[in-house]
């Protein structure tokens, strides 16, 4: 179930928004693009962008153009250096990362959907690229289907009867009782799968890892043309990368002879 609208600060929410105007631009904005871009009247953006201007979050250029400072980045880059997760987590993925060739990610259930938290890309060309912070459904997605694993028949049950089991793809399972027998296989394999359907032509398996007493998903993802030639190797590797991030301990040295 994903938050509902009242929940949400209103100026928060704006706050943001601005910021991810800018990323989608990729420029200098003006008072009039950034209040059509959040579908505000001028006045309330303007008061919005002062905000931020007195903050040191935005400075004007030539008088009626707007950008960011590098403060945002700054902060969040402090923040993101004492990250205890992400410290623990980051050496066990970025090997799985160069072990596998592909995009790895750490998933966690917020309400009902999936949170990417921490993604390592893989170096080839083609890969599957996406960021922290991007949110999935989790019913058509590896590191979903292995949250949804994680949860009691019946909690699962009452989830999935309040979200939008829509298609993303031809390929998407959108009906629960067939969705209950592919969690059931991930299950009996050791690991989720899926192919083709959240994004088409792509492959994703992910496993669970318990970190702190909460169970999140690890992924590794690709192209369908070279996750599928390699899934018993890469499904091997990730489950000793599972036990790793959950003792505490590198991967290199524990992984498996798995044909690498």
């Amino acid at each position: 179930m994903d938050t509902n609208a009242s929940d949400l600060v209103k100026s928060a929410s704006r706050t943001l928004q601005v910021f991810e105007a800018f990323s989608e631009a990729g420029r200098v904005q003006s008072l009039a693009e950034i209040s059509q871009a959040l579908k505000i009247p001028r006045s309330s953006c303007l008061a919005l962008l002062r905000t931020l201007l007195s903050h040191g979050y935005l400075y004007q250029i030539g008088g009626s153009g707007y950008y960011p400072t590098n403060k945002m980045c700054e902060t969040a880059e402090v923040i993101a250096r004492h990250d205890p997760l992400i410290e623990r987590v980051r050496p066990v993925m970025t090997m799985l990362r160069d072990l596998t060739q592909e995009t790895v990610i750490l998933g966690k259930r917020q309400a009902g959907r999936v949170i990417y938290l921490v993604v390592v890309e893989s170096e080839q060309m083609i890969r599957y690229s996406t960021h922290a912070g991007e949110f999935k459904p989790l019913h058509a997605t590896a590191s979903g289907k292995v949250l949804l694993g994680s949860m009691g028949r019946e909690e699962r049950r009452r989830l999935l009867e309040q979200l939008l089991i829509k298609p993303f793809t031809s390929q998407t399972i959108t009906d629960i009782r067939e969705l209950e027998k592919d969690l059931l296989r991930g299950s009996a394999r050791g690991w989720q799968q899926v192919e083709g359907e959240n994004v088409s032509d792509v492959v994703a398996i992910a496993a669970p890892v318990v970190l702190n007493g909460e169970t999140y998903a690890l992924v590794v993802t690709g192209p369908i043309h070279r996750m599928k030639k390699n899934l018993d190797q890469h499904g091997k590797v990730m489950i000793v990368a599972c036990r790793c991030l959950e003792a505490g301990l590198p991967l290199e040295g524990s992984r498996p002879e798995s044909g690498y």
